[in-house]
């Protein structure tokens, strides 16, 4: 998909507002998916990399929550996005974003990457400790040796995921949950005009016109 907006761009030099969203939440994604294979990674064949140093592992971790961050945003933006230009509320909440939605839409993406950013940071400091761990030595017998070992703080890391997480699920549940609302009434509303079209009494006023537009001759 990426390549195809980027073939799109290149031909046209310009790309749509909803293609400028979808691009970098596959972008977004695809990081996302491209930081678990790196740690995978690094835990499969380096596993000692990660085990004594702090600084490392919480850079992946500030990585890979970064992008998770940022591809929950962009699909936040998303979902606003179709929800603005679909719905017809007459609020002026509406009507100021239907209007300036579309150059919005840049400063929102740039928004999204600085929300995710500052998101992320926490688990920095407060996503892992680290703790001493006995250590026996074989070769000695008897002798035993301290290493520091990096543990995941759960209780900061669910209070940290919940803050970050919590924004952007409410305004994609207000957003879908009015999308919803104005599509049902907007169907109700096509039936009722349907049913009103279906009625007897305009059933033969329409074959009133057709006879009498088939009676008049042609010149």
């Amino acid at each position: 998909m990426v390549a195809a907006k980027f073939k799109k761009w290149k031909s046209l030099k310009c790309l749509q507002d909803c293609d400028k969203i979808l691009s970098s939440l596959a972008i977004s994604r695809g990081l996302y998916f491209l930081s678990f294979i790196t740690r995978n990674s690094i835990y499969q064949f380096f596993p000692g990399l990660l085990q004594n140093n702090i600084f490392i592992t919480s850079a992946i971790l500030v990585q890979i929550m970064f992008t998770f961050y940022n591809s929950l945003w962009l699909a936040t933006l998303l979902c606003v996005f179709y929800c603005v230009k679909i719905v017809t509320y007459n609020y002026k909440l509406f009507i100021f974003l239907k209007t300036r939605i579309s150059t919005m839409v840049p400063w929102l993406i740039l928004s999204s990457l600085l929300i995710s950013l500052i998101s992320s940071l926490p688990y920095a400091w407060y996503g892992y400790d680290l703790k001493s761990q006995n250590v026996s030595n074989g070769s000695t017998g008897n002798m035993t040796g301290y290493e520091l070992v990096t543990v995941p703080n759960s209780n900061n890391q669910f209070l940290i995921f919940s803050l970050g997480n919590i924004p952007p699920f409410v305004i994609f549940c207000v957003s879908i949950s009015l999308l919803i609302h104005f599509l049902l009434i907007h169907t109700r509303r096509m039936r009722s005009n349907e049913s009103h079209t279906q009625s007897p009494n305009l059933k033969s006023h329409f074959g009133a016109l057709k006879t009498s537009n088939c009676s008049i001759p042609y010149t």
